[in-house]
């Protein structure tokens, strides 16, 4: 089942058939998809989470992706972190609901700030500092993150992004 939802994701992300997750959603829907472990589910939710918004939700709701670890979590937040595109709202969205996300270490979140700065994606940064963890995030972290914001020519930046990043308990020290 884990082949042919690499193929089924590769198809409805690269052919003809781009845009329409009718392979990949009859897949998951096959009882076989329900029993897919962590390792088996990470490859295909990696690709899904660098092309598709849907195919990411629906892998999201399976029990394996329930079950990812912190690690995996972050993983794939990085990703979806240093993408600008449209849909990687709702990529960050599917990802953060993922439980794993909640016990995410502070020593993960510095690389996935700076991947989202570097997309001048504030957005992503917003999502990323609402996690537990940014609460724990220590000042120098902050200092680097908001030393890059600053850069960023004036029509890119966002104002709430700044006050989120501000509003951190490192930010204060």
């Amino acid at each position: 089942v884990a082949q042919l939802l690499l193929a089924a994701i590769d198809l409805e992300t690269t052919g003809a058939d781009m845009g329409h997750p009718s392979f990949a959603a009859g897949i998951l829907r096959l009882p076989a998809a329900q029993e897919l472990v962590t390792e088996q589910l990470l490859q295909p939710l990696k690709i899904a989470v660098q092309r598709s918004f849907r195919l990411t939700q629906k892998l999201c709701e399976l029990p394996a992706a329930q079950q990812l670890s912190s690690e995996a979590v972050a993983q794939l937040l990085l990703a979806a972190a240093a993408d600008d595109a449209a849909s990687v709202q709702g990529i960050l969205k599917a990802l953060l609901a993922l439980p794993a996300a909640s016990g995410l270490s502070s020593d993960a979140l510095p690389q996935m700030l700076q991947a989202a700065v570097d997309a001048s994606c504030f957005q992503n940064i917003a999502h990323i500092v609402a996690l537990p963890a940014a609460a724990l995030l220590r000042s120098q972290q902050i200092y680097l993150t908001l030393k890059t914001v600053f850069g960023i020519p004036r029509h890119l930046k966002s104002a709430s992004c700044l006050a989120r990043l501000c509003k951190l308990p490192a930010a204060a020290q």
